[in-house]
């Protein structure tokens, strides 16, 4: 990158930093010349610590490609078989119901399209063991054959950091400091370990409305640590990327990450990606398709991108709950840097042209992944509400295709893309999938 787009890019990044009043942000890109390497601000909104390149940021889900690349370091050295039932692995799971131990395999698991679950209720997730959760996760069974369909699941990728464990004989934490941390240069930290786990301090989130909340301590469990326990810079995010589209030499020749790149048949994740690989989301730009992933601490929203064709990584760090809305408008500040990069499922773009519609009446009722329930219902104004608890949460904007945008009615969180499905045949609605997870039509319920 030129030293005259470098400044312009710098110049566009602490514009947005300061515009949606996010506290702390670093952003990295790298392609053939010298990284540019960037931060704003403070690491917390009351102590007023300035970021460095070294900060450490809770990524949220961005945390599942260091859980996912581990798996698939594992793969490379014959320790785990992407086809291989996880009974095989974890003997503790053949109880379970509808046969997940003799169904579910590793390459779901990665690929989000296992079947299981999306989350555990609270109640249970704070009960014990990372064994305990993975029982009470897989409590409900099956959702859907495994392999056929796209559901993000939170629980898959527990039971993935679980596998670790199971053939390494190590902690989760120490498999992924040993065998990918300390070799990428990453210095380790993480918002939730066990006594005895170590780690860089990390940053503080934020919650940024007419006032200031500062959240100090991420609310993630030691159980659910491979689902998004990591807190890195965006260096070390890049670090990640690089390793990813094959631009890391030496150690790293040993360890074939291609499937991790490659769309997983069956993978549809509407409203989040264009496809996902084995720990990757795929995000197609005009040119070229992009890997990676999104995620979101207590109070943060971090990003990862990478091009495999031109060697390219963008990361981006922020310590506020608005860092996802300057994520979003940082893709037309790369462009003027020359870099094409797509920050949400090119797919999306179709709604801005497609007409709004009546919502078929057949699409209200209640619908259910593990023990999480969507209660669709008709409002007297004839549009669809999504509620909680018997209360409305979000509207539902309904296009002709049965595709929704919905419209947070509490938080004024960005507009997200989800739809209904139609069972083969039937016609019938059977499913609505939301923000990646897929929640089927609870039996017997009227439309």
């Amino acid at each position: 990158m030129s030293a005259a787009k470098a400044t312009g890019l710098a110049a566009g990044f602490h514009e947005l930093a300061r515009r949606f009043r996010v506290p702390g942000a670093q952003l990295v890109v790298t392609d053939a010349g010298e990284p540019v390497v960037l931060d704003h601000g403070v690491t917390d909104h009351g102590t007023r610590q300035p970021v460095t390149a070294e900060s450490k940021f809770p990524l949220g889900s961005v945390g599942k490609m260091f859980t996912a690349t581990v798996v698939m370091m594992l793969v490379s050295d014959g320790d785990l078989d992407l086809d291989t039932p996880v009974g095989q692995y974890v003997p503790e799971l053949r109880t379970a119901p509808d046969g997940i131990a003799a169904s579910v395999t590793v390459r779901h698991l990665l690929s989000h399209t296992s079947g299981l679950a999306s989350d555990l209720a609270a109640e249970s997730a704070h009960a014990g063991s990372r064994l305990k959760y993975l029982r009470d996760g897989c409590r409900t069974g099956l959702m859907f054959a495994p392999g056929s369909i796209f559901s993000y699941s939170n629980v898959g990728y527990v039971l993935a950091g679980h596998l670790i464990e199971a053939v390494t004989g190590m902690t989760w934490w120490d498999a992924v400091e040993t065998l990918l941390m300390r070799p990428l240069g990453i210095t380790p930290s993480f918002v939730t370990a066990p006594a005895g786990v170590s780690g860089a301090p990390f940053v503080s989130g934020h919650v940024v409305g007419d006032q200031v909340r500062v959240i100090r301590e991420q609310t993630l469990l030691p159980a659910e640590a491979p689902i998004g326990a990591v807190a890195a810079s965006a260096s070390d995010l890049a670090k990640l990327g690089a390793l990813l589209i094959g631009d890391v030499g030496g150690w790293a020749q040993e360890f074939t990450f291609g499937e991790m790149l490659k769309p997983v048949g069956g993978a549809e994740p509407f409203g989040i990606a264009d496809g996902w690989g084995l720990g990757a989301a795929l995000y197609r730009a005009e040119s070229v398709d992009w890997w990676g992933h999104d995620g979101s601490g207590d109070g943060t929203s971090c990003h990862l991108r990478g091009d495999p064709v031109n060697g390219v990584v963008v990361a981006l760090t922020t310590n506020a709950t608005a860092g996802y809305a300057m994520w979003k408008c940082l893709a037309e500040v790369l462009a003027d840097a020359g870099v094409d990069m797509p920050v949400e499922r090119a797919a999306g773009s179709k709604h801005a042209v497609l007409k709004h519609a009546a919502p078929p009446p057949s699409c209200a009722g209640r619908y259910v992944n593990g023990d999480t329930e969507y209660d669709v219902a008709l409002g007297d104004d004839g549009l669809l509400y999504l509620q909680i608890a018997g209360e409305r949460h979000s509207r539902l904007d309904c296009y002709e295709d049965l595709t929704f945008s919905v419209h947070d009615l509490v938080s004024g969180n960005p507009d997200y893309l989800g739809r209904f499905v139609r069972a083969d045949g039937t016609g019938r609605i059977e499913s609505v999938q939301v923000s990646g997870r897929t929640a089927v039509r609870v039996p017997g319920d009227a439309e």
